[in-house]
């Protein structure tokens, strides 16, 4: 039985100009573009902590929601997911998510069923029209925020739905640094798509709403994959359907394979404005009066 739950996407025109005024034109990216590349996600997705990425993004969750008795986790840009069968199961969580991205939205619900998980719902829905009144314990983002000119309007959303004393976690790529140069140089549509933002600001977007910061900073060592080059199709490499790219790929991945073994091994695990990949916001919501 699904438990995908479709709120109305779709707007009368009378409301279709304010909507696109107060909020479509606050987006860096489309949902085309979001649907074209979540629905070639290839099931079962779930989360190695083998993988670089993973050991660094998990040990910041283990550090803060081991520490909480908390029952419930909502993930805000849940399409596809490969994060909530693994919080599930690993932190005991009765899991969430929203997305607007239908086929997202179903990819991430066939792969919580595929892995035997007893969640909650898939909201498939603009955050910015969803209305209902559902609190949870956690509400984690994963490159979600960035790719809004407003994200804190995003975090408002984010913290409507927090239970008092309910823990935030936002996730996001840090293009201040190597990454986003070389992003930047390589791929500039992809660049484009993202609001650059600092440790700083990411601090400083969360507590004007209200939380109270428990950690931000940045995090790891950058490592090849963590450039998109799956989504670059042109060049001499990256020519899609040329050989070129195949190899291109699979030398970057074995490349990429062994620096991250050898860092997650030394357990390196630096704060570097400008070589870390991530940065990685941890608050408490306000409680209530």
């Amino acid at each position: 039985m699904t438990k995908i739950l479709f709120l109305k996407n779709r707007l009368t025109s009378g409301s279709l100009m304010i909507y696109m005024e107060n909020k479509e034109e606050k987006r860096l990216s489309t949902k085309e573009y979001w649907d074209s590349i979540l629905e070639g996600a290839r099931l079962p997705l779930s989360v190695n902590r083998k993988q670089y990425s993973a050991w660094l993004i998990d040990g910041f969750f283990r550090e803060y929601i081991l520490e909480g008795n908390y029952r419930t986790l909502l993930e805000a840009g849940a399409g596809s997911s490969a994060w909530l069968p693994y919080l599930a199961r690993e932190y005991n969580l009765k899991v969430s998510g929203i997305d607007y991205s239908e086929p997202g939205c179903r990819i991430c619900e066939e792969n919580l069923k595929l892995q035997g998980i007893d969640y909650g719902e898939i909201i498939c829905s603009d955050i910015f029209r969803w209305k209902d009144h559902k609190k949870y314990d956690i509400v984690i983002s994963l490159g979600l925020i960035e790719h809004f000119e407003n994200p804190g309007e995003v975090l408002k959303i984010a913290g409507e739905h927090l239970n008092p004393s309910g823990m935030i976690i936002t996730v996001i790529p840090n293009l201040m640094g190597l990454n986003g140069k070389i992003t930047r140089f390589f791929m500039p549509d992809v660049y484009n798509i993202h609001k650059k933002i600092s440790a700083s600001e990411l601090r400083n977007l969360h507590e004007e709403r209200g939380f109270r910061t428990l950690n931000c900073g940045y995090t790891g060592m950058f490592y090849p994959m963590i450039i998109p080059w799956q989504v670059k199709k042109d060049g001499f490499f990256f020519r899609e359907g040329s050989r070129m790219r195949k190899i291109t790929l699979k030398t970057l991945e074995m490349k990429n394979a062994l620096i991250t073994k050898m860092l997650r091994l030394m357990r390196i695990r630096p704060s570097s404005a400008f070589l870390s990949p991530f940065i990685i916001y941890c608050g408490i919501a306000a409680q209530e009066s």
